[in-house]
């Protein structure tokens, strides 16, 4: 409905999902995994570049501080396992993060009760050794310890998570890192994971994990922004944020583009396919109508940022709607194909915030 100011029970987003073949929506998982840690380490960049590697990390934890909540309740809501809080489940949702999805690991129960995750492979930690400024050490002992710790107290008193071994590592093919997990009273469970993989899950959990993973992007995405605002004020955190999304679009081209199987393609009907498919745009609700062959306009009617940035009153929809999407759009079909345009049809503020969120045209040049 035009109006709806609430999440709507079912969305385009739906259909389309449900459209898809198992093995498509098992690399989605993968792909918007992939671009969340791309999308988190651009963040931290762009407050290295402004204010020092020292300041980057304490935003980190100041982000992580309160985005890991959302990530281990999100999760397990997606599993099914929202009202467990045995080790089993724990080990499940630790599984499914999206560091963790895009890793290489194993499993082993250990004759105490315990459990072990060992990290051979983290996309993560291979970028920072590449790197090779050290940021591995502050990154995956102090940021990795407290986003995991959080995950523990999610599960109860009775859940701990503690690491066994963290990095630098010596040499390249040692292990990445090793946690133990331990649980005792109730939640005491033999540990059946050994490795998740999407292309083993039901389509039902795929959809949900597909969900849940593009809400987290735009969660820590707005934690990010919020960060550099508690600390510098709006317009630095409108200036980092530009920076970011200057950038992370290119990426988000790359990954959709292959996952979509359309690389290479320069037609309107692909760009507004991958447009539609990008983490943000998969959180919405929109209707696609095309006026003439070179035409299209997408109306979102629906968007929780812009139901985020109302409820806050603060009027910051002004900038990020019409100044920023505006920018993160355009690189789109810059990157894309520099031929089509895009352009804004109708755009927030919203008359007694009812009404579609804003409106879109895609046009060839």
């Amino acid at each position: 409905m035009a109006g709806e100011t609430t999440r709507p029970a079912r969305t385009a987003v739906d259909t389309y999902l449900e459209a898809q073949p198992s093995g498509v929506l098992a690399k989605m998982v993968e792909t918007y995994g992939r671009l969340y840690q791309k999308m988190d380490g651009f963040w931290y960049l762009s407050v290295m570049e402004r204010w020092g590697n020292d300041m980057a990390l304490d935003r980190d934890v100041w982000v992580w501080t309160r985005a890991s909540r959302y990530e281990v309740e999100l999760l397990s809501e997606a599993l099914g396992l929202a009202d467990r809080n045995d080790l089993d489940a724990f080990i499940r949702v630790f599984a499914a993060s999206p560091i963790t999805m895009v890793s290489e690991y194993h499993v082993e129960n250990r004759p105490d009760g315990a459990a072990e995750i060992t990290i051979t492979y983290c996309p993560i930690l291979t970028a920072l050794e590449k790197e090779a400024k050290g940021r591995e050490h502050t990154i995956c002992h102090m940021v990795d310890t407290m986003i995991f710790g959080s995950y523990a107290r999610h599960f109860g008193s009775n859940v701990s998570i503690k690491a066994v071994k963290l990095p630098p590592r010596i040499k390249p093919d040692e292990i990445c890192c090793q946690w133990r997990l331990q649980a005792s009273g109730d939640q005491i469970r033999p540990v059946t994971l050994k490795r998740l993989r999407p292309e083993e899950m039901s389509r039902g959990t795929l959809i949900n994990l597909i969900k849940a993973y593009c809400r987290l992007y735009q969660i820590v995405d707005a934690h990010w922004y919020l960060s550099i605002q508690d600390r510098w004020g709006n317009e630095a955190a409108l200036d980092r944020d530009f920076w970011v999304w200057e950038r992370l679009p290119k990426s988000e081209i790359q990954a959709v583009s292959k996952l979509l199987d359309i690389e290479g393609k320069k037609d309107l009907d692909s760009l507004v396919k991958l447009f539609l498919t990008v983490p943000m745009n998969m959180t919405t609700d929109y209707i696609i109508e095309h006026p003439g062959p070179d035409r299209t306009v997408i109306t979102f009617t629906f968007c929780p940022v812009l139901r985020a940035l109302e409820k806050e009153g603060l009027g910051r929809e002004n900038d990020i709607c019409r100044n920023l999407d505006i920018m993160i759009f355009r690189n789109y079909a810059k990157h894309f194909n520099p031929s089509v345009a895009i352009n804004p049809v109708l755009l927030p503020p919203r008359p007694n915030l009812t009404g579609p969120a804003c409106a879109w045209e895609f046009r060839i040049k």
